[in-house]
Order: C-alpha cells, then sequence, then structure tokens
C-alpha cells in the first residue's frame, strides 16, 4: 500500500510520519511473527499433526468428513459462557477471600491441598449450563478411551462451554469461546499422549499453534460449504442422503 505524506505544518508532518512509523513497525512485526510461527509448526503431513487433530475430531464426536462437523456456537452460547467465566471468577474470588482467613496456619502444603479442593467444591456448586455431549465415536487411529472424552466435556461444561465446537472463523487470541476450548483441548491432549511413549511428544508450547491452524483450515472448509448449499436446511438433507 503506498501512502502519500502531505508537507503542511510542522506539527502535523511529525504526526503524519510517526503513524506511519507505526503502521511498518506493527506490519513487519506481524510478518516476523508469522513467519516464526509457520516455520516452527510441524508439517501438517506430520505424525504429531495428524495425532493431535484426530484428537479434537473424537472429543467433537465426529469421523472427520466436513459435512458431520458442529456449527459454530450459538449467539446466546457465546454471551452465556461470557457471563459464566465473570461470574465465576468473581465468585470465586469473593469467597477464597473468606477462605483465605482460615488458611493463616497451614502449611504451605497444606494451603496448597485445602485451596485446590475448596476451588473444585466452589466450581461444582456453581450450576454449570446444560451440555450438549458429543457422540460417542469410537477411533481405531487413536487408543483413547471414551472417558477421556467425558472427561474433557465436563471441563468444558464447568466453564460455561456447552458442547465442544469451535468459531470457525474466529482468532483464539480474540475470542473468549475458542480461548477456553482450545485450552481444554490442549490440556487433555498432552496428558493423554504422555501415556503413549510412541507418539513421543516432550513439549507442548506448540499444540495450540497447531490447533489454531487446523481450525482455521477447517473453517475455510466449512465456510466454502456453506457457499455451496443455500440453506442449512440443504445442508441436513445433504447429510441425510449419505
Amino acid at each position: 500500500m503506498k501512502l502519500t505524506i502531505n508537507i503542511g505544518h510542522g506539527g502535523e508532518f511529525r504526526a503524519q510520519k510517526q503513524e506511519l512509523e507505526q503502521m511498518e513497525k506493527f506490519q513487519r512485526n506481524r510478518k516476523i511473527t508469522k513467519l516464526v510461527t509457520k516455520r516452527d509448526l510441524p508439517s501438517q503431513a506430520s505424525a504429531e499433526f495428524a495425532n493431535i487433530c484426530e484428537f479434537v475430531q473424537f472429543s467433537m464426536g465426529i469421523p472427520g468428513r466436513i459435512y458431520d462437523f458442529p456449527t459454530n456456537p450459538a449467539q446466546d452460547e457465546e454471551k452465556f459462557q461470557l457471563n459464566w467465566v465473570k461470574n465465576h471468577s468473581k465468585h470465586i474470588k469473593n469467597h477464597l477471600g473468606k477462605f483465605e482467613y482460615e488458611l493463616k496456619d497451614k502449611t504451605i502444603s497444606e494451603c496448597k491441598i485445602l485451596l485446590k479442593q475448596e476451588i473444585s467444591s466452589i466450581s461444582e456448586s456453581l450450576k454449570p449450563p446444560e451440555s450438549l455431549p458429543s457422540c460417542d465415536l469410537i477411533n481405531n487411529k487413536l487408543r483413547v478411551s471414551l472417558i477421556e472424552q467425558h472427561a474433557c466435556e465436563k471441563e468444558c461444561q464447568l466453564v460455561g462451554l456447552r458442547c465442544i465446537t469451535f468459531n470457525w472463523a474466529s482468532a483464539f487470541n480474540s475470542y473468549s469461546w475458542n480461548a477456553s476450548m482450545v485450552e481444554i483441548i490442549e490440556k487433555h491432549f498432552f496428558v493423554w499422549s504422555q501415556t503413549q511413549p510412541e507418539l513421543n511428544i516432550k513439549k507442548r508450547d506448540k499444540l495450540i499453534a497447531m490447533l489454531e491452524h487446523w481450525v482455521n483450515g477447517r473453517g475455510k472448509g466449512i465456510k466454502k460449504l456453506s457457499w455451496a448449499c443455500q440453506s442449512t436446511e440443504e445442508l441436513q438433507i445433504h447429510k441425510a442422503k449419505r
């Protein structure tokens, strides 16, 4: 993009120059960030990338075809989740403020245990949203139990997420639903992967970036599908005929 700076008063010129420098710096940093991220990520053809994608699809209870992917969360679900996170956090802070007084004579190790128990108790006491469970789908590519899927669903429910899905067109760092969802999926995948030594996953620093890359790719596919199908009803008819 070509920018033209109008030379007028000195103050206006300096302001325009600063604005131009800031824009160039922002674009340069964004380009560097993208290059570094892409360079460090495993190939989409790698076993590591394939395994985490299979794990997400298993958690959602889908076989992997684009027609079977769950839709974006509804607006009322998004709003509920945002309010849930705020109210949940506020409730815990208020309660722990009172609970802190009871810990003053305890050792550090005792405090950690009691604090963990108290937070768990508070979370259970707050009524979570009604859950929409995923289909129980056996995945022959991964040796992962349905118990893991149900545990993932339970944790999603406790942070206000009614079902395992993504907003396929939104970035994780700017969207509360995706940020919460990917954090849970990534944690459960990493814990499970440590029981599978053949996967050889030692670090988890790239897993979220891999998930974001995968979701963005699926989002483009879903968008193309929505262009091909004129309505949701048509899509449902198409799925029913398969």
